[in-house]
């Protein structure tokens, strides 16, 4: 699955379940890179053979873009 069709889908299930409380913008904007940051690591690890090493993991973790806070 592609990373961009994953984000929708589970952007998509965490707003209908949420019952309204993404409708204030800035909650969204922090669902949207909280989905963003979690799919990408999940494509990591989707394409490591097996269990990625701590210290792989955590550069992984630490190349993923953050907005500037």
């Amino acid at each position: 699955m592609q990373i961009d069709a994953l984000k929708a889908q589970v952007t998509a299930i965490i707003v209908r379940d949420a019952e309204g409380y993404f409708d204030d913008t800035s909650e969204k904007e922090a669902m949207q890179i909280t989905v963003r940051i979690a799919c990408e690591f999940l494509v990591f690890l989707g394409q490591s053979n097996d269990v990625p090493e701590l210290s792989k993991a955590e550069y992984m973790a630490e190349t993923i873009p953050r907005p500037n806070s």
